[in-house]
């Protein structure tokens, strides 16, 4: 059903492609497609998560020296619905991204994997807003509330925090540890942890691709035991706040960030989503993925915007 609303928007999307105008009215966007306007969803929280290779720093790092993100995720909660909708993004795919020179001043922008963003900045609240940027003009029309980033070593403590996350081995992961046969159901150490979120090289065809079915994987489990948890006892969630904090860049607050658990946690998790497109080889040698415009606008519409009564 969900994708044949998406089809739907899609042929609306074409069909009113030359009238439609996308302008701030208020402090609520507005969308016109085929004569009909469409007005953002209020009761929305926009949270862009972010997994670096390597540790984030508190802000003070060196321009142009922030890492990549290697784990791009759309957060959104509906707080009418009581729906988490999780939207992968490929660290490949390609976008405009922000520019700086080497003193980290902005210099423009630049058509790139979209997990550079990241690396333009500092490793800490510019990165993160860099990354958001880039999010925003890949995903036309939507926007970001808040932000989370964390190093991809932070996967060890969500782990440790959670008390060991169960998952179903879907590939051969033997070549980095022997526990980890395709099929084994394996309640994951810290150290496995990483290993499986985060393995590539050695690992089946080797593409991120491939990796991002087992952070779906992973995700989708981990909320559960996260559900499981916070529902048993009311003081987790500030458990695993604190044994998080140090590990990651956020502007949320303590306060925000405790809210938003505690209200999320009730809330039904829909099917983790990844953008559809193609892959391709660029002439630098690196693979790249092309995300489907038609999709992003149809998702967009579908998921941040109502029609405006």
């Amino acid at each position: 059903m969900r994708r044949i609303i998406c089809l739907l928007l899609t042929l609306c999307l074409l069909a009113g492609a030359a009238a439609s105008a996308e302008e701030e009215i208020g402090k609520l966007r507005h969308i016109y497609v085929n004569g009909s306007d469409y007005v953002q969803k209020t009761n929305l929280t926009v949270i862009l998560l972010l997994g670096v290779d390597g540790a984030v720093s508190s802000g003070l790092g060196k321009a142009r020296g922030g890492g990549q993100s290697d784990f791009i995720v759309l957060c959104v909660l509906d707080h009418t619905d009581k729906t988490i909708r999780f939207l992968q993004i490929d660290r490949d795919t390609m976008t405009q991204i922000p520019t700086t020179d080497i003193f980290g001043r902005r210099t423009g922008t630049k058509t790139d994997q979209i997990c550079l963003a990241y690396a333009m900045g500092d490793g800490g609240k510019k990165s993160c807003s860099y990354a958001s940027e880039a999010v925003c003009t890949l995903l036309e029309g939507a926007w970001i509330n808040l932000y989370i980033s964390m190093g991809m070593d932070g996967i060890s403590k969500i782990n440790n925090a959670l008390g060991g996350v169960t998952v179903t081995v879907n590939e051969d992961i033997t070549a980095l540890d022997p526990a980890l046969q395709k099929g084994a159901k394996v309640t994951l150490t810290d150290a496995q942890s990483e290993i499986f979120v985060r393995g590539r090289t050695g690992i089946g065809d080797q593409t991120n691709s491939s990796r991002m079915t087992r952070q779906r994987i992973y995700m989708e489990s981990a909320a559960s035991r996260f559900k499981s948890l916070a529902s048993a006892n009311k003081s987790f969630i500030n458990t695993f706040l604190d044994k998080l904090e140090e590990v990651m860049i956020t502007d949320m607050s303590r306060g925000r960030m405790f809210n938003e658990l505690n209200r999320a946690y009730k809330y039904k998790l829909l099917p983790i989503e990844r953008l559809e497109g193609e892959y391709s080889i660029g002439r630098d040698g690196f693979r790249q993925f092309s995300a489907d415009s038609e999709y992003i606008s149809a998702w967009v519409l579908a998921n941040m915007y109502r029609i405006n009564n």
